[in-house]
């Protein structure tokens, strides 16, 4: 049963981003307009692509990585690249601070402005690095990076259950914002790769790996300041505190010590939330905002409680997850066109209403719309619950604790979704598997 749905899922995956491909990429304007001898040539490709399937195993620690690779070259190949570089204004920011940062050594928007510490200094270095050298193929590099995420993610999940039945990966590779957002120079795709690559290589059980973790998951602060909040469950899980703690202090105190020589401030960054101006107030930092947010004026509170549950649904509410940065979106809205009527790309055809259904069904499910909207939070109950596996707490209490921080602020575009995607996603593989996995052995016996 679980080989069966191995395969099932692998191929439904390439045919819903095959039909998303030929749609977004194409000239067509409806179902009808494309040729027969087109759609003849697309079943037959179906037919052997199963084939295969069935014929040869195909190693899931490969496959995902690839397929999300191919679409993701296939996704951004005809883009100018300047879209992925000014489309988001923190990816100008990043790319100004570290043009300067290899020109000046210093964290600056230019060699002759003041220090600029609203952020820290990986993405820059690596924005300047990319700028300097690799400016047509830094999308591509962001790809191979997210690439590498979920090969990781894949082995960590074999690693625990021994299987992979690939649910959780099938819900990741549906979304659009991951296709939207992979190839844009911002710091959510470096801070993904690293905290995904620290919790590998906490969850393996060689020395100097698990100390290596320490180091990565310090970089993934100096990515992003949000990650701190994850210290709490990365160093309960470690097992060896005394030198994670140590390992991770002394990467801060790296970062601190270079603005301090460069800038005369020993500081990672500025941690003031209202620094792109999306707080509730006016603040000189965190402690600040949050002595403004626990106001006990009834009418203040109000304003809090609206101000956190729009930001909420901004992360997670009907039909939030359709696509924000069109040029490279490769998933297709099945339900509404961009003027907002009904979508009627499918009409006037038998076959086009079954394709309709199922382009249907899997944007109820990545919207999420429906009954599907339930799926994070029965995901999360399960695992408070349930779960009692030292990863899947990592998981469940990683979520928890980036959701909150981040809806003190209005991120553009809803960007900070990104990595608590990958880690949902995890969390699901996790859960379903090990459901199937016993179902399977009841069987046997």
């Amino acid at each position: 049963m679980i080989k069966n749905m191995k395969i099932f899922i692998m191929f439904s995956l390439i045919n819903y981003l095959s039909i998303n491909s030929i749609i977004v990429k194409s000239s067509f304007n409806s179902y009808i307009d494309i040729p027969i001898l087109l759609k003849i040539a697309y079943l037959i490709f179906l037919i052997v692509l199963l084939s295969i399937f069935l014929k040869f195993h195909i190693r899931e620690e490969i496959f995902y990585p690839i397929v999300f690779i191919i679409f993701g070259f296939i996704n951004t190949k005809n883009v100018n690249k300047e879209y992925f570089w000014n489309t988001i204004p923190d990816a100008r920011t990043y790319k100004n601070l570290g043009e300067t940062l290899l020109d000046c050594f210093q964290l600056s928007l230019s060699c002759n402005t003041e220090p600029y510490l609203s952020f820290p200094i990986i993405q820059p270095i690596i924005s300047g690095l990319y700028s300097k050298y690799l400016y047509s193929y830094a999308p591509y590099f962001n790809i191979l990076l997210i690439g590498a995420s979920i090969y990781l993610m894949v082995v960590i999940c074999k690693k625990y259950n021994k299987h992979l039945v690939g649910f959780g990966i099938y819900f990741l590779l549906i979304h659009s914002l991951v296709y939207e957002l992979t190839p844009m120079i911002i710091s959510e795709v470096t801070f993904t790769f690293f905290t995904i690559l620290s919790i590998y290589l906490i969850f393996t059980n060689t020395y100097k790996k698990g100390h290596i973790s320490a180091i990565v998951y310090g970089l993934s602060v100096l990515t992003r300041p949000i990650g701190i909040v994850l210290l709490p469950i990365f160093f309960y899980i470690s097992n060896n505190k005394k030198k994670f703690l140590s390992l991770f202090i002394f990467i801060l105190i790296l970062a601190s010590s270079f603005n301090f020589f460069t800038a005369d401030r020993f500081i990672v960054s500025d941690f003031n939330i209202d620094a792109r101006e999306d707080g509730l107030y006016e603040n000189t930092g965190y402690a600040d905002y949050l002595t403004n947010f626990v106001n006990l004026d009834g009418t203040a509170l109000k304003n809090n409680f609206d101000y956190l549950s729009k930001n909420f649904m901004n992360l997670y509410g009907f039909g939030k997850k359709d696509c924000i940065f069109y040029e490279s979106c490769i998933i297709y809205n099945p339900i509404f066109n961009e003027d907002g009527l009904a979508s009627s790309y499918f009409n006037n055809s038998i076959s086009g209403f079954l394709i309709d259904v199922y382009m249907k069904l899997h944007f109820y499910i990545q919207s999420p719309l429906n009954v599907f909207i339930y799926i994070y939070p029965i995901i999360f109950l399960v695992s408070l619950l349930f779960k009692k596996s030292k990863l899947e707490k990592l998981l469940t209490f990683s979520v928890i604790f980036l959701i909150f921080p981040s809806i003190l602020t209005v991120e553009y575009g809803n960007r900070w979704n990104y990595t608590i995607l990958f880690l949902v996603s995890m969390n699901l593989e996790l859960l379903i598997t090990k459901i199937l996995i016993k179902k399977n052995q009841r069987k046997k016996f």
